[in-house]
């Protein structure tokens, strides 16, 4: 009788583990699936986000650009360097940047002596390929010259 008793134990909790094993599969992998699903919707969001915020940036940098390049003092060779650095930091205080610069055709800054030649958005500026460059070489964007 033990040998009965102990197969009827035993299949009666390998049928209650089974059937528990298999209700706890049905309820994870549909809540598995569903939050896949919102990461990456919500990832996808966030990475459009991203890209507007972007996109934003940039014109916002380019706009600085262009108000800087209006001024008509700054491109005037009587101006002095000194009073050219005023306009450009009042200009940088007003786009909330940390400092600017002027660079020359040669790709030296009018203001310390800096050579900038060797970056690219100089070199294409030189050559009038291009308004602004589309990659900001600079540690951060508080630094993107004017």
């Amino acid at each position: 009788m033990k040998s009965i008793r102990k197969k009827i134990t035993v299949c009666l909790m390998l049928t209650i583990l089974i059937s528990l094993l298999a209700a706890g599969i049905s309820g994870i992998v549909p809540s598995y699936r569903s939050t896949l699903s919102t990461v990456e919707h919500m990832m996808s969001t966030t990475a459009v986000l991203a890209a507007e915020r972007v996109e934003q940036e940039l014109a916002s940098y380019k706009n600085a650009a262009m108000d800087a390049g209006c001024i008509p003092q700054l491109s005037d060779p009587d101006v002095p360097a000194d009073e050219k650095y005023a306009l450009i930091q009042e200009r940088c205080t007003m786009h909330q940047f940390q400092r600017g610069n002027i660079i020359g055709p040669d790709g030296h800054s009018i203001f310390d002596g800096t050579d900038y030649s060797d970056r690219e958005y100089v070199k294409q500026a030189c050559r009038a390929t291009s308004m602004y460059p589309n990659h900001w070489s600079v540690k951060s964007p508080e630094n993107c010259p004017l």
